[in-house]
């Protein structure tokens, strides 16, 4: 086995956001998560709800000056929001960009719900209204205003069937009857000791109409909605309910908040009409406030200030899913020939020197660029000496010349750039020699922008639709209609002829940038792509890691999948297959002996060399039509497989040189001194 020399630096740890609400998709199995700096993602769970992979975060919109998400819904497959802007935004692009907004009431809205059949949204306001819109496919459309409340709206649901809605708010929770507007009835909490006001934070309605509130005593309480009267209230926790769920079938009820302990309640079945609740389970999934629970079929997503998401199946804490709580997206880019790499952070980059291999020296930081008005990166990209830097914003491209071979390193803008290459990109990519660079605009197309040491001469070719599709005719108004396939991923080959994208449902495209036009695809697959990469000694030949935690390599020439990629698909360990995270990239060595794949914790090296042997092993014609076995070499299997789990949150594992590896790894104990303090909790015989 060849042996590596790795370069491990910690000395960069991106900041975990906590989770602050979110939504299901439950049709496509789409995720959107909104964090407490108001950026949102979307995360495709379809392999983790059905226990055969690991959830992808496939987009993310960062926040932009004066933006709000106090909750999300999903509605008609569109994805919609609102805040203190007293607007909901429809997020219709692929980069969940806003297309369209919708006044409320001319006040902040704190809550947001669609209707089961997902043909209506409900706003909850500050000044105490609960606000319908009608779904269409030209927008939102006012519908009615439920009767007012006196103080503002914290929380909203739907009942299973739609008839009737229930609200939460200071001190009650009312339940209206969604067709007129009426008010059914109006319930009124108890307070707290001391006089003090209850928030009502979180509720949930059942078929019954009974009405499961959450509230800031900590308690419980299970509603009789037409009467009004109480059920049961069970106080489940030491602070603050900030979220609470119901099962499909209404039989089970979930719910935590400040006090991170999951309560389960479970119906109990009475001669009465009314039946009775009680507190089943209590699961530790979380060590700070929860503020996010979703129940769909018998997985619980739950979330908040830890900044990760769980999905738990059993309900008991021993079959459960999580996601590293840092960032998922083009944090660490590599600067091979420099050495260095560059570091991205909120609305800063830095480029990092790398010392010498044998050397005890520290990383030297070369250069600090701010983006202009804090605007946050979307996307970004370094060339492999690092000469060029360019990074997009939500608005625009921006692209700087760095000189670093001078005792003070320097940056240039480039202050224009031709009209295709300047609007907001998707994804960036240099090509290895650095002449030019490749967008993915938002708008789904490739455009190469070459690249020369006079800046203002710049030009841009513009290479067509990312996904292949021709250009519309003027005349046809279905084709000028037709939005682009949403692509999140792009890597180029070592000699820059060829270029790989994926988009969002499972398939690869392949661009011969020479021609240039799209000259193949993979077979597509049930799970979304998670990494790319092409072999550096053929151009032909792209590898995929998929959220099922499987590896494909196709032999784009010959259009089919390799017999490394069949080799692969048998020697992979089961135990890696298995792990529930996200494969974050895929390297091929420079000497093209080994194939790194690497999650937020584990590494799994594997022989190409070794698989192409075992590949040839199979039987082939000689000239004589008789059949012959070429016995492969004598590589055992520990030896054309090896995983290792000594990281932690490995947030890059890339190739620096020929027997050189480069690795990032934020440490866990600084990770978690980042995130604020949890629920204290007095222990017996501690001070």
């Amino acid at each position: 086995m060849t042996a590596f020399e790795t370069h491990t630096v910690r000395f960069f740890i991106p900041e975990a956001k906590a989770i602050h609400c979110a939504a299901l998709n439950a049709e496509a199995n789409k995720l959107a998560v909104s964090r407490s700096d108001n950026a949102v993602e979307l995360w495709d769970v379809g392999c983790v709800l059905a226990r055969r992979g690991a959830p992808v975060c496939q987009a993310r919109l960062p926040p932009a000056g004066g933006a709000s998400v106090e909750a999300l819904a999903w509605a008609a497959g569109r994805l919609f929001s609102t805040g203190l802007h007293g607007h909901v935004l429809e997020h219709g692009g692929h980069g969940l960009e806003a297309t369209a907004s919708t006044s409320v009431s001319g006040t902040a809205a704190w809550c947001l719900a669609a209707d089961p059949a997902g043909c209506r949204l409900a706003a909850g306001t500050e000044d105490g209204q609960v606000i319908v819109h009608a779904v269409t496919d030209e927008g939102l459309v006012f519908e009615r205003r439920m009767a007012k409340q006196e103080r503002r709206i914290l929380c909203v649901a739907w009942s299973p069937d739609g008839t009737h809605l229930a609200a939460g708010s200071v001190n009650a929770v009312c339940l209206h009857q969604a067709r007129t507007g009426a008010q059914v009835s109006r319930i009124t909490v108890g307070r707290q000791v001391g006089r003090k006001e209850t928030l009502v934070w979180s509720v949930a309605l059942l078929a019954d109409l009974t009405i499961v509130t959450g509230d800031s005593r900590g308690r419980v309480s299970f509603w009789n909605g037409p009467l009004g009267a109480l059920h049961t209230s069970l106080g489940s926790h030491r602070a603050d309910v900030l979220a609470v769920t119901s099962s499909a079938d209404g039989e089970r009820v979930f719910a935590a908040g400040v006090d991170p302990t999951v309560a389960r309640f479970e119906r109990i079945p009475s001669a009465r009409a009314t039946a009775g609740w009680v507190r089943s389970l209590r699961i530790q999934l979380h060590v700070r406030d929860v503020r996010v629970m979703i129940s769909t079929g018998d997985c619980l997503i739950s979330a908040g200030v830890d900044a990760d998401l769980v999905f738990d199946f059993q309900g008991n804490n021993k079959d459960t899913v999580r996601t590293s709580p840092l960032p998922q997206l083009g944090t660490v880019l590599p600067a091979p020939r420099l050495p260095g790499l560059v570091t991205v952070g909120d609305s800063e980059l830095r480029l990092w020197r790398l010392p010498a291999a044998g050397s005890d020296d520290q990383p030297v930081a070369l250069l600090q660029l701010s983006s202009r008005r804090g605007e946050p990166p979307v996307c970004a990209a370094v060339s492999a000496d690092a000469g060029w830097l360019a990074y997009s914003t939500p608005a625009r491209l921006r692209l700087h010349r760095l000189e670093t071979g001078t005792a003070r390193p320097s940056l240039q803008r480039v202050r224009s750039l031709p009209p295709e290459a300047a609007g907001p990109c998707r994804q960036l990519a240099f090509s290895p020699s650095g002449d030019w660079l490749l967008l993915l605009t938002a708008a789904g197309r490739l455009v190469r922008l070459r690249l020369t040491s006079a800046l203002d001469e710049l030009s841009a070719e513009d290479l067509g639709w990312a996904d292949g599709r021709e250009d519309p005719d003027e005349d046809d108004e279905e084709d000028e209609e037709q939005q682009s396939v949403a692509l999140d991923l792009l890597t180029l080959s070592a000699d820059g002829q060829r270029a790989a994208l994926a988009d969002r449902d499972g398939g690869v495209l392949v661009w011969d940038l020479e021609k240039p036009a799209l000259v193949s695809r993979m077979p597509r697959r049930s799970a979304p792509a998670t990494a790319l990469a092409f072999r550096p000694d053929c151009a032909t030949r792209v590898l995929a890691a998929y959220a099922d935690r499987s590896v494909a390599e196709f032999d784009t020439a010959a259009g089919h999948l390799t017999g490394w990629s069949r080799w692969a698909a048998e020697q992979v360990p089961e135990a890696w297959q298995k792990r529930p995270l996200p494969v974050r990239h895929v390297t091929v060595t420079e000497c093209g002996s080994r194939v790194l794949l690497h999650d937020d914790s584990g590494v799994c090296a594997l022989d190409a060399a070794a698989g192409e042997q075992a590949a040839d092993s199979k039987r082939a014609k000689t000239a004589k039509g008789r059949r012959k076995t070429i016995e492969p070499a004598e590589v055992t299997a520990a030896e054309s497989v090896v995983i290792t789990d000594r990281y932690r949150h490995l947030l890059y594992l890339g190739s620096l040189a020929e027997r050189r590896l480069l690795a990032v790894e934020a440490p866990a104990a600084r990770v978690e001194q980042m995130l604020p303090p949890a629920l204290r909790r007095k222990r017996y015989g501690v001070a």
